[in-house]
């Protein structure tokens, strides 16, 4: 069988949770021919990452960026049609629905009579502002409703609620590509996503919530199949720490350096604890002095000795630093469809500190194995890392209860069936 990965950046430009599962899933079926294709101004040509096989197209070739920001759609793919008939790929999959995995590369792929499968990695697949955070204030419910997502695109820009809602109504042809009247770029970013989940195959899932948002926008419920995140594969339990009194306690915040993940949310929290506290906290992950947010992160942590530099981490010694540490803290705002971090740190024994929303909540049981706090509330997270400060004891009891974790192996294998269930059963 032979599968054409479609992501919109690959290692090693680019690590995240979305080409982690890529990484992942095709050096767990060697049995299958995999193709890594993507779109870039850099090193375009035929190259490997660790045995993968990746294609570096020119950019989507577009008269009229607006309208390709919005609905997705190119003038021209340069290489992709080429690519699809020199590799004979028999299912085309989309991470994601995006730049780099349009409704341009679907179009052709149905042309071509190619089967398609879409993960869905991220909220930006039904969000418009890409964190399905309404107005920046509150989680949406995900469902695309033409006036409450032009309502919240105004709102964002800054514009009074009253006036935002009233402009919401207003779609003049006078101005087609919505630039202005927000309304008719909102129509073309709804059509376009309709005309996507109508036609391509299958769509893959990582959580129960993601499931909800597609069926709440009319995604007929055949298509969406549910193959949870993998993870590393857990370390035995006598290799992980027991929580230990004598020295400070190490909390840890692993991953990207981006606002959706919530440290400036943590280091809100941090400030409300007493200064004799016995603490350290850790932040493991790329893009904290190439990021604004990463540098202005690192100024408001200084001047706090408990606060640590960031690290950079291979990822094949993560668990070996998640080992040293006793709280994993997850505040994303945005909703995780894993997130990978949770699944290391359950890998190593670690509980979890998280986000009372979305995929965290949905792997962790408050007072089970970790603790959930208020999604973006400083005062909660606060009230919950002062809680295993003062008795670190209920962190051995969290341990006892994080069970193995669903490897990468077994994803991939799930993932691998349900290649065969599209190309093969529905022939």
């Amino acid at each position: 069988m032979k599968i054409l990965h479609l992501p919109s950046t690959f290692f090693p430009r680019y690590t995240g949770g979305k080409e982690v599962f890529t990484y992942q899933l095709i050096k767990n079926t060697p049995q299958i021919d995999h193709r890594v294709v993507y779109h870039s101004d850099h090193d375009q040509g035929d190259t490997t990452y660790d045995g993968v096989s990746i294609r570096v197209l020119p950019p989507p070739v577009t008269n009229d960026y607006y309208r390709s920001y919005w609905e997705l759609t190119y003038d021209a793919l340069p290489g992709f049609r080429e690519t699809l008939d020199e590799f004979r790929p028999d299912l085309v999959h989309f991470h994601d629905f995006c730049a780099g995995a349009s409704l341009s590369h679907l179009r052709i792929c149905l042309e071509s009579g190619i089967k398609t499968l879409v993960t869905y990695h991220s909220p930006g697949n039904t969000c418009m502002q890409k964190g399905l955070i309404r107005a920046n204030k509150v989680p949406c419910d995900g469902e695309i409703i033409d006036q409450r997502c032009t309502s919240c695109r105004y709102r964002i820009k800054g514009v009074p609620d009253v006036l935002a809602s009233t402009l919401a109504h207003l779609s003049p042809p006078i101005d087609r590509r919505g630039k202005v009247f927000l309304r008719n770029s909102t129509k073309r970013f709804h059509t376009s996503f309709v005309e996507f989940f109508s036609n391509v195959d299958a769509i893959q899932v990582h959580a129960s919530w993601v499931k909800q948002v597609l069926l709440r926008n009319r995604v007929s419920p055949s298509k969406v199949h549910m193959v949870t995140f993998g993870g590393a594969t857990s370390l035995p339990k006598t290799a992980w720490a027991t929580a230990n009194t004598e020295r400070p306690l190490k909390f840890v915040l692993l991953g990207r350096s981006v606002n959706i993940k919530g440290a400036h949310v943590l280091l809100d929290a941090i400030s409300l604890l007493p200064p004799s506290a016995n603490f350290e906290v850790h932040f493991l992950g790329p893009y904290w002095d190439e990021s604004p947010y990463g540098r202005q992160m690192q100024d408001r942590a200084k001047g706090d000795k408990r606060i640590l530099p960031p690290r950079l981490v291979p990822p094949e010694k993560v668990l070996d630093e998640l080992k040293k540490m006793d709280v994993c803290v997850i505040p994303s705002l945005w909703p995780e469809t894993g997130p990978l971090s949770l699944l290391d740190a359950f890998a190593a024994g670690v509980p979890v500190i998280g986000t009372n929303h979305a995929g965290i909540a949905e792997r962790v049981q408050h007072g089970k194995n970790g603790l959930l706090f208020k999604w973006n509330d400083s005062k909660d997270l606060a009230a919950q890392l002062t809680l295993v400060l003062n008795d670190r004891s209920i962190l051995n009891r969290f341990k006892e209860a994080i069970m193995p974790n669903h490897t990468f192996a077994q994803m991939a294998s799930e993932i691998r069936q349900l290649y065969t269930r599209i190309v093969v059963d529905r022939k």
